[in-house]
């Protein structure tokens, strides 16, 4: 765009990869500016070649800014309104326009603002696994828990990992290994991973490792979100002699559904 007086401002946005959301490999730069008449102006870039500048919707009074937001996989653009109020939308990942205008904070303010991404997410890491094997019956068993704060509602994505051993006593009867991810301690809602051993097996150990994921809500009102891991076995009477899970680990990541 050739335009006199025109303020280039360059915003490049750090993309990120999530293990809960999916992500183009190689998403386009965004480049927002603002002119003298206060228009805004868009173009994107892959490695050295960039398109040319189209008018978007909105008016600025100051220099725009621009960030990526991890949660919500898209460019998100803030700037100060002619009224003084501070306006934000968004793009998507390859900087399409969702002409989505909202105003973001009650006020207004003299200066341009800023804006940081990613700050609304929140990981924790269970670092230390319980590598004691934990012996499983018909009786649920814990394997591992963990919690991340929620300061509103949105989204847990829960991981999980480890392994299970069996020791078969004899060749005759059946026998079953189930690993949960469940919002209660012991909770059995819904089976996320079972191995069935049936009749006919070789006597001895096998071993299987499993890996888990499931998304659970957050409260409406924010707080911690407890998700547990819990194993148990069954099947004839014969079957094994003992089962244990061991090495379990357990990774959390919170994302909001909204600012």
């Amino acid at each position: 765009m050739k335009k006199k007086g025109v303020i280039f401002i360059l915003s490049l946005a750090l993309i990120i990869l999530s293990v809960s959301i999916s992500l183009a490999a190689d998403p386009s730069e965004l480049i927002v500016i603002r002119a003298s008449d206060n228009s805004l102006w868009k173009a994107t870039c892959s490695g050295l070649t960039c398109t040319n500048f189209t008018l978007i919707s909105g008016q600025f009074t100051s220099q725009p800014a621009v960030i990526w937001d991890v949660n919500l996989q898209r460019y998100v653009l803030w700037g100060r309104g002619l009224d003084g109020s501070v306006w934000r939308s968004t793009f998507n990942y390859v900087g399409g326009f969702n002409n989505d205008w909202a105003i973001a904070i009650p006020g207004s303010t003299a200066n341009p603002p800023g804006a940081a991404g990613g700050g609304l997410s929140q990981n924790t890491w269970f670092t230390n696994p319980d590598w004691t094997p934990t012996e499983l019956t018909s009786t649920l068993a814990n394997l591992n828990y963990n919690w991340v704060w929620c300061p509103w509602d949105g989204i847990v994505f829960a991981t999980t990992s480890g392994t299970v051993d069996h020791n078969r006593a004899s060749a005759t009867g059946s026998n079953f290994s189930r690993i949960y991810l469940s919002e209660t301690s012991g909770g059995t809602a819904t089976t996320w991973a079972f191995t069935d051993l049936p009749s006919g097996q070789p006597v001895g150990h096998s071993s299987f490792p499993f890996s888990l994921s499931k998304a659970f809500s957050c409260p409406t009102s924010g707080g911690a979100k407890y998700v547990y891991v819990t194993g148990e076995e069954g099947g004839g009477a014969a079957a094994t002699t003992t089962t244990y899970a061991y090495g379990t680990t357990i990774f959390l990541q919170y994302v909001p559904y909204s600012y």
